[in-house]
């Protein structure tokens, strides 16, 4: 969950801001496995080419956002962590919701929610 979290946070952060390095931390993201499992072979070279080439040209990032946003990679990063939110909480209660750790460990599986 923390991994997808942090994906997800650099990803929103590039939608934002846009900020020049930000889609060099794409390379191993989720959302750049994603993309690269759903896209044909010419646009996965693309974004390959875009995330490795280290220009910060607002063309360049734009056409990076288009990309893994018209696959979806953002999407599937926010129903991968619902998911493991879910399944955490699940396991949790399966297991000894009485024990002294429960709690701390659901408050914690609680904090990773993300908004």
């Amino acid at each position: 969950m923390l991994q997808i979290l942090d994906d997800l946070e650099d990803f929103q952060l590039l939608l934002e801001s846009k900020e020049s390095e930000s889609h060099i931390i794409l390379d191993r993201s989720l959302a750049a496995a994603y993309a690269s499992d759903m896209l044909p072979d010419t646009t996965k070279d693309e974004l390959k080419q875009l995330v490795h080439s280290g220009s910060s040209g607002t063309g360049e990032l734009d056409k990076l956002i288009e990309i893994l946003d018209d696959c979806g990679a953002g999407l599937y990063m926010v129903a991968e962590l619902e998911k493991h939110y879910d399944l955490g909480l699940a396991c949790l209660s399966e297991a000894d919701p009485l024990s002294p750790a429960a709690e701390q460990i659901e408050s914690m599986i609680r904090s990773l929610k993300f908004n």
